[in-house]
């Protein structure tokens, strides 16, 4: 069986070495993905430390310790036992290349990754009871976005408003993603190559790139991650980045809208009060108060 026609290619998937992988048009069958994933035997599959990667462990105290960040991260004990956490997490080789390649030539990107991976790490010690299940949600953070090495530079650093041309190359690295992911992995049915497929779909069917109503609770967890980093920090079409409170209403409209989860919801805002109040235990003021950035190009949920 297919799994839908949406789950068509609509450009080229390329490895970070430049090898072809599948063209453009293709649907993702389950028999193309089995002919992909038996390329490595998943059980062989090498791994490797996140953090200690070069200076990530570097960058990602300096974010945490930075506005705006540094509300949600200032206890020193839930820090240490956080890094405990992240200290645990290990990718692929292929993930690690693809940081590099941001790295060097797309600093919001690479700081996106980072960001994302520090958010659900946090999120996760307060919605995912399971410690195991803590680290492989965490995991799924640095390579969310790895479809986006489809993406030519030039598309992801462009100032002006997207063309609908590149905004359908852009569109494509949620299934670029999934492809790439499941192919260095080895296994189609991991979290890894199931967030980078749908980080984009929304509970009430209205996301991207099939439109399905996502009901994976690790995947929305990932989701609301990569939206409020989208808002808070700058981009190359939008220097001015929203404020706190303007993100997180953004964010509550989302759950107003049956989009995410509300948990997840409360729990980031929860980790934005002084009193770092249990998430079920805060309420959701429907006063809209915040105020958007000037000279936004084009919509920040459109990433």
């Amino acid at each position: 069986h297919t799994l839908g026609a949406l789950m068509k290619l609509t450009h080229d998937v390329v490895t970070n070495t430049g090898e072809l992988l599948l063209l453009a048009g293709t649907t993702l069958t389950k028999s193309v993905l089995d002919d992909l994933s038996a390329v490595r035997n998943a059980s062989a599959v090498k791994t490797f430390s996140f953090m200690k990667h070069r200076d990530v462990a570097e960058h990602l105290l300096t974010s945490m310790s930075s506005y705006p960040y540094n509300n949600l991260f200032k206890e020193e004990q839930e820090v240490t036992a956080l890094l405990d956490e992240m200290n645990e997490v290990q990718v692929v080789h292929e993930v690690l290349e693809s940081l590099d390649y941001y790295r060097n030539n797309d600093s919001y990107s690479y700081k996106h990754f980072l960001l994302v991976f520090m958010l659900s790490t946090l999120l996760a010690r307060d919605l995912v009871p399971n410690k195991e299940e803590r680290i492989l949600l965490t995991t799924t953070g640095p390579a969310h976005d790895i479809g986006k090495l489809c993406v030519p530079l030039e598309i992801l650093t462009k100032v002006d408003p997207l063309t609908a041309q590149e905004k359908s190359i852009l569109d494509n690295h949620s299934l670029a993603g999934f492809v790439l992911l499941g192919y260095y992995m080895g296994d189609y049915d991991q979290l890894a190559p199931k967030v980078a497929r749908d980080h984009h779909e929304r509970k009430d069917g209205s996301g991207k790139p099939t439109g399905k109503k996502l009901d994976n609770f690790m995947v929305e967890i990932i989701a609301a991650c990569d939206i409020y980093d989208a808002l808070l920090s700058p981009r190359p079409y939008r220097m001015e980045t929203y404020e706190n409170r303007a993100a997180l209403e953004i964010i509550t409209e989302l759950g107003e809208k049956n989009q995410i989860t509300w948990d997840i919801i409360k729990a980031l805002i929860a980790r934005n009060r002084e009193s770092k109040p249990h998430y079920t235990d805060v309420g959701i003021s429907t006063l809209k108060r915040g105020v958007a950035p000037k000279g936004n190009s084009w919509g920040i949920l459109m990433e």
